[in-house]
């Protein structure tokens, strides 16, 4: 897929840079959950920023956080 545009690239960058060093703070995020669990691309609803947050086995988004994207750690992939 292309990277984002407008809004979302722009907060993107407010905040990591760019696109690729949200990818990689996303990516170590992501590779630091134990077991199962989530790694989500938030908007902060109170700071409008966007934020990366990591969250253990199914536990929803809640809060002042508004879902973005998010990507599953199995802790079974790992056996792959």
């Amino acid at each position: 897929g292309e990277p984002p545009t407008g809004e979302l690239a722009k907060a993107i960058e407010d905040t990591y840079k760019d696109f690729e060093g949200m990818k990689t703070k996303f990516n170590a995020a992501l590779a630091g959950i134990q077991g199962s669990g989530w790694a989500w691309l938030v908007k902060d609803t109170q700071t409008n920023k966007v934020l990366i947050k990591t969250y253990a086995n199914q536990d929803p988004v809640v809060g002042q956080y508004k879902p973005l994207l998010g990507i599953d750690a199995w802790e079974h992939a790992y056996y792959l």
